[in-house]
């Protein structure tokens, strides 16, 4: 890995008008932070902490109020910016709690739809569908429909199709919330696994300390809103890692509740 800075946001807020009485209110404040080429970053933050409102503003699906974000040292994203441009052109992909699979589509097709939509679905690109298929055990459910599937084929599936156009940066937005513990723990498993191939940039938002222990290589921790970055943990625990493994690690302890003590 190395140190270069992939995503750089600088004092960055989010404000909105009270309608009630037409006040400014801050979500996010003075927020900084940078991550590096390949890493995998765990968020956790308290509820309502403005988390989501966050990735909005990464993903450029928002817009914000205060500092600039910049991307391989570009800026991105600043309050003088006209216009947003979501995904900033493909380098940024974004990964939701629900799926957004569509339901008129198979699997495959599902997959390959960002990539019609970029006009680069070609040989190359088909083939690199056919083994991130392959790589999350869903060959032989190609052709099959969303209502088709269970809950984790279906996030499998959400996940390579993100990856299949091959962003450097990745968020993700508590994807596995709506899973049951086995479902969520299998899918932990794929999704490191996908990475270490490929060493994408992650950004993942989690509210549970556990998973954002098991996951990233470092954990940020959120101040209540207005949010800002209250603290920064080297998880210090050898991969390969999983959820249900990690209580027998040494280090386990002390970073939990660090982490605990700061959300």
């Amino acid at each position: 890995m190395t140190c270069a800075p992939v995503l750089e946001v600088r004092d960055l807020g989010k404000a909105f008008t009270d309608r009630g009485t037409q006040s400014e209110r801050w979500i996010i404040r003075g927020l900084s932070f940078t991550l590096r080429e390949g890493e995998f970053v765990t968020l956790v933050g308290p509820s309502g902490s403005g988390k989501s409102t966050l990735l909005n503003l990464l993903a450029q699906i928002d817009t914000p109020s205060a500092g600039d974000i910049r991307l391989h040292g570009e800026v991105i994203s600043s309050p003088s910016q006209q216009g947003l441009n979501a995904g900033s052109q493909g380098r940024i992909g974004y990964i939701m709690q629900d799926d957004n699979l569509l339901p008129w589509r198979t699997l495959r097709a599902n997959v390959e739809y960002p990539l019609e939509i970029q006009g680069r679905l070609d040989a190359p690109f088909r083939k690199r569908v056919d083994e991130l298929i392959a790589a999350v055990g869903l060959s032989g459910f190609e052709n099959h429909y969303p209502h088709e599937l269970s809950g984790g084929m279906r996030k499998r599936a959400s996940i390579i199709r993100t990856l299949a156009y091959d962003p450097p940066v990745i968020l993700m937005d508590e994807p596995f919330s709506a899973l049951d513990a086995e479902s969520r723990l299998h899918i932990q498993n794929d999704l490191v696994r996908l990475w270490e191939l490929g060493r994408k940039t992650i950004l993942f938002v989690t509210h549970d300390i556990t998973e954002a222990i098991a996951l990233g290589d470092r954990t940020l921790t959120l101040t209540k809103s207005p949010a800002s970055i209250r603290g920064e943990h080297l998880i210090d625990i050898p991969r390969p890692r999983s959820v249900d493994s990690l209580v027998t690690e040494p280090h386990y302890p002390g970073i939990f509740g660090r982490i605990r003590a700061e959300v």
